[in-house]
């Protein structure tokens, strides 16, 4: 099973779901019915509580890093390509980083120094 998110030229996010896709409808569907029921014979009680959590790292932890990285990788093809399209993936260990996705775009981009000046 394979599944991808990314980052569109709008900025919003995009699944993709090769082949299936239709196993995972006939499983929502059947667990949507069956959750039907389930509130039909349970009365509805209202929330009281309502817990919001986060998650949030300091400058220099590897994953700000790496959120910059792609973040830099986006807005340097969307510069030179309006219509770019970008799901940049970035993964940084001790004196490594890789960049990889799947990027169309008619923009000529220096990965090399976009990631060089981003660690900086």
């Amino acid at each position: 099973i394979a599944c991808g998110v990314g980052l569109s030229q709008a900025g919003g996010y995009h699944l993709s779901y090769p082949i299936t896709l239709f196993c995972l409808c006939l499983s929502l569907s059947l667990s949507l019915s069956l959750s039907s029921i389930i509130f039909n014979l349970v009365p509805f009680q209202e929330m009281e509580t309502f817990l919001f959590t986060s998650e949030s790292v300091n400058e220099g932890h590897p994953d700000k890093l790496c959120d910059q990285v792609s973040d830099a990788v986006l807005d340097a093809c969307l510069a030179q390509d309006p219509e770019s399209k970008v799901a940049c993936e970035t993964c940084t260990k001790t004196n490594m980083v890789m960049v990889f996705g799947e990027i169309t775009t008619k923009a000529n981009v220096d990965y090399e120094k976009i990631v060089r000046d981003t660690c900086r």
